[in-house]
This record gives C-alpha cells, structure tokens and sequence, in this order.
C-alpha cells in the first residue's frame, strides 16, 4: 500500500485522522513503506486534527512526511 486517494468525499475530521493513524502505524515501523502518496484533501473533507496535544492529525502527518509520504489535505 502506497498510493492512497480519498479525496472529495465530504471525511470527517476523525475520519482523516483515523486515515492519517493507520497509515504511520504500517509505515514508522521497521521494513514500513517509504515514499508514499496520500490525498484527503479536496471538497468538503475534514481538515486533520491541529492541537498541539493531538492524538493523531497534523502530528500523523508529520511523521508521514518525515518518512518520505506526499501528503495532500484541506487546511483551515
């Protein structure tokens, strides 16, 4: 798995979240999948969790960047 598209589907924000928590969970591990394309953005999808305590979101989102991952989401 390393081409994931669900944008333009009106997400939720737990929604996206939840895309963004599972991802880095088969990816920030040993042997986990580098270089990655994701896309939750477009239409009315979520924007990611941006608290700086948050559980998943924006710090998910990060990590997938850090390991490589294009990441495309709405922003505020």
């Amino acid at each position: 798995l390393s081409f994931v598209s669900c944008s333009n589907n009106n997400l939720s924000q737990s929604a996206v979240d939840g895309i963004f928590a599972a991802l880095t969970a088969i990816v920030a591990v040993p042997g986990g999948i580098a270089n990655g394309y994701v896309n939750v953005g477009g239409g009315t999808n979520a924007i990611p969790s941006t608290t700086p305590n948050a559980e998943y979101g924006i710090p998910n989102q990060e990590l997938l960047t850090y390991y490589g991952w294009s990441v495309t989401y709405n922003t505020p």
